[in-house]
């Protein structure tokens, strides 16, 4: 019988389309939005041109020549950026960023990569420009505003730093990264708890910005709040295990408190995560020195005097571990490193004078150990000092004749051959003019960051020291 479904009864053809599919115009129906036709036997006459390939700018200063880039080149480009940032290879990652195109790469997103990588890399100074670069090309963008912060908490620059959190609170108060500013920004002043107070307010914000509870774990530490401290550091692992900052501010804590076992375990952590950090590598050297590891300590200190930018806490460590292994030549060689990074180090210059004294060059020891008394008039360690000198002074006595007196005259007062030094109520003052080259400044005051010391920083570079004060060396 006849196929019903046509109008009266009529059969339908076999290969007729079907009815939402017929153009009665004569020919196959094409969709709306694309243009394609969709019935027939997709005969490519009816599929239409192909689609234009995306393009994204030129390569104009970048790597591609002055061609245009695909969006699946630039994801080929930035993806193992992003992937060899996560693994703290900040060399690799700018090298990765530095090929992309221009106009790509002056973006605030990259620009803000960029000067993440130098803040891990503890350049605090190349950090900062190129965050006013991207405060500047996007001045409402509070991504990465933490570490600008505090790279101007590192730089100890209060005017700019203040004038940051002033901008910042005329914009959105929503995000967590304004309050870190303004935290910040009172942390430098010392007014720690102020600083705390801002940054649980930036915790209220958002709970999981993990950042916050690392810098007030490390506002605690530096009040010696260690039962508080600890605590922020655990939450900011519980939120983000690979948050190295709070494994070296734990670690920090334990070496303070001489449980270096502790410490170890924290460090090396750490270290799982960012292996390049000379920082971390210092502080594990000084606790492996601790536990009568030397040969394990000089190894970390080597390997953390190989970063960039130098480091000078990785030198005068080095140096402290060869003089207690009585390899003089080498500690030398190290603590000259120091004294180019930090010539006003008081200490640096002590230790240059105990080595000198037992290479036997009591004239290089004499000069060094003056330079340190003149850095360090009102510390307690200037008695300690002196009593160098005093030393230095008998052995040349022991080892001149006495000098034949000269006949009475009223010139000037006679000097000894060795020491050069005459009579009179400061020897200390005449040494120094004598031994000091011409136009040498043995004034101000040592280094005004260490790592070590407020919240942890390096006597010759970087933030909180974990040395002395008990400041943590990390951002």
């Amino acid at each position: 019988g006849a196929e019903l479904g046509a109008p009266g009864g009529a059969p339908r053809s076999q290969n007729a389309p079907p009815r939402n599919e017929r153009d009665y115009g004569g020919g196959v129906r094409k969709d709306r939005r694309s243009g394609v036709g969709i019935g027939g036997r997709g005969d490519p006459k009816d599929s239409g041109p192909p689609p234009k390939r995306l393009t994204l700018g030129s390569g104009e200063g970048g790597g591609e020549g002055g061609g245009e880039v695909s969006l699946a080149q630039l994801l080929a480009k930035l993806g193992p950026a992003l992937h060899a940032m996560h693994g703290y290879e900040t060399s690799q990652t700018l090298a990765l960023l530095s090929a992309l195109p221009r106009r790509h790469y002056e973006t605030g997103y990259v620009l803000g990569l960029v000067g993440l990588c130098l803040f891990e890399a503890a350049d605090y100074k190349k950090a900062e420009q190129v965050f006013q670069q991207v405060w500047r090309a996007e001045p409402h963008r509070v991504e990465g505003l933490e570490w600008y912060s505090t790279a101007l908490w590192h730089l100890h620059k209060d005017v700019e730093l203040g004038f940051l959190a002033q901008q910042v609170l005329q914009g959105n108060r929503m995000k967590p990264q304004v309050w870190c500013v303004v935290g910040n920004c009172f942390s430098l002043q010392k007014e720690h708890d102020t600083a705390l107070k801002f940054f649980r307010r930036a915790l209220q914000v958002d709970p999981a910005f993990t950042y916050a509870y690392t810098l007030c774990g490390h506002e605690f530490a530096s009040n010696d709040k260690f039962d508080k401290a600890i605590p922020m550091y655990q939450n900011a692992l519980t939120i983000d295990p690979r948050h190295y900052n709070a494994w070296f501010g734990l670690g920090n804590i334990y070496h303070r408190q001489e449980e270096h076992e502790n410490a170890e375990h924290h460090f090396l952590k750490a270290l799982e995560i960012n292996r390049n950090n000379s920082v971390l590598r210092c502080y594990l050297g000084q606790v492996l020195d601790a536990l009568d590891k030397p040969l394990h300590a000089l190894e970390n200190f080597k390997l953390a005097a190989k970063g960039e930018p130098p480091n000078g806490m990785a030198y005068f460590q080095k140096a402290r571990v060869l003089i207690n292994l009585c390899r003089f030549e080498e500690a030398l060689e190290a603590l000259k490193q120091v004294r180019c990074l930090a010539p006003k180090e008081a200490q640096v210059h002590f230790l240059l004078g105990k080595v000198y004294m037992e290479l036997k060059r009591d004239r290089n020891a004499l000069e060094h150990f003056n330079i340190a008394m003149d850095l360090n008039r009102d510390s307690k360690d200037y008695h300690t000092i002196k009593t160098k000198i005093e030393q230095l002074k008998h052995v040349a006595e022991l080892q001149d004749p006495e000098p034949t007196p000269p006949p009475p005259s009223e010139g000037p007062p006679a000097m000894s051959r060795r020491s050069g030094v005459g009579p009179g109520p400061d020897n200390r003052l005449e040494l120094s003019h004598l031994l000091l080259p011409a136009g040498s400044s043995v004034g101000g005051s040592p280094h005004p960051r260490q790592h070590g010391g407020g919240r942890g920083y390096q006597a010759v570079s970087g933030r909180p020291s974990a040395g002395g004060a008990g400041a943590n060396p990390l951002p």
